[in-house]
């Protein structure tokens, strides 16, 4: 009787143990998207220097981003295309009185960092200071 009831307990352990098999899914799972939240200059914004600086907030693990500043909405025609560390960035001086689009990429972050929402500012005439 031991012998049977042995077989029985060792039996059903191996289905439980199979089942549990189908049960595992071999993908890794779907983690939320890393996204940039920007800060600074707000969207929208208007009369910026020439030299504009960009903020965003920190992504956790993130140690690099990349900021991209656009002539147009699309960010297809990029005039700032730069690799930063921190979580601020400086623009080299751009064009007076036109609109630019930027966004952020954080990097160290695989394959779920995403860019950030595209926001876009003004830059006022050549005489426009900022004080942030």
């Amino acid at each position: 009787m031991i012998k049977y009831t042995q077989y029985i307990f060792i039996g059903m352990f191996l289905i439980f143990a199979f089942n549990q098999c189908d049960n595992v899914n071999s993908e890794a799972p779907d983690e939320e998207p890393v996204i940039v939240e920007l800060m600074t200059p707000m969207n929208n914004a208007s009369e910026q220097a020439l030299e504009v600086e960009l903020k965003w907030k920190k992504i956790k693990g993130a140690k690099e981003y990349i900021a991209e500043v656009a002539t147009d909405s699309e960010l297809s025609d990029v005039v700032v295309d730069s690799t930063i560390e921190g979580t601020s960035f400086i623009t080299p001086e751009l064009s007076p009185n036109e609109t630019f689009h930027w966004r952020v990429l954080p990097l160290d972050r695989g394959p779920n960092a995403e860019w950030s929402d595209a926001w876009s500012f003004t830059t006022g005439d050549s005489e426009t200071t900022v004080v942030t």
